[in-house]
């Protein structure tokens, strides 16, 4: 059976993904929704990650699952939409816990170089390695794991006092909850 690209995902260098898997995962991953368009959008935006090429911003998403016109609505969904991430996260884990059935958590952290320091967190930090000093992001994440596979699960930005009062002076009230 001969599988188009509508009917499927691509995972970079991976297998495509049929579709009703995608929409399967999705229902369960974002029933915690409160609204159908936050679950549309939110599936739109889980094929887009899968199917979008390079650098998965929000215009390449949109370009890859065919809608252009999409890239706003995608941005505010993920930028400043009413949805808590919580139950999500705790739905993919749930999901991951039943498929991959871990032998192992692991927590590490996770340094992200970046070329500047627009983004929060920002610092120079000697990364050993790459046995230099550059800008970059620190984390903390925790992936499930077996004797083939792993998947993070959670994972957390870390901030000096610094980042965290200039993260609070760049987000508006309404989402310092989050």
């Amino acid at each position: 059976m001969s599988v188009t690209r509508a009917e499927r995902s691509e995972i970079p260098g991976g297998d495509p993904v049929p579709a009703p898997a995608v929409s399967d995962l999705c229902g369960t991953l974002l029933a915690s929704l409160p609204r159908s368009d936050q679950r549309r959008k939110g599936e739109l935006y889980v094929r887009g990650l899968l199917e979008a090429a390079g650098r998965k911003s929000i215009r390449n998403i949109a370009a890859s699952v065919g809608d252009r016109a999409a890239a706003q609505s995608l941005h505010h969904f993920i930028t400043s939409s009413t949805w808590d991430w919580a139950p999500v996260r705790a739905a993919l884990t749930h999901h991951l816990e039943q498929a991959l059935r871990p032998r192992a958590w692991v927590v590490r952290p996770v340094v992200t170089s970046k070329s500047g320091t627009g983004s929060v967190g920002v610092s120079r930090r000697y990364v050993s390695t790459l046995g230099r000093t550059v800008n970059s992001q620190e984390a903390f994440g925790i992936w499930a794991a077996d004797e083939l596979h792993s998947s993070p699960v959670n994972w957390r930005l870390l901030l000096s006092p610094t980042g965290r009062d200039a993260l609070r002076s760049r987000t508006p009230a309404s989402r310092t909850r989050r």
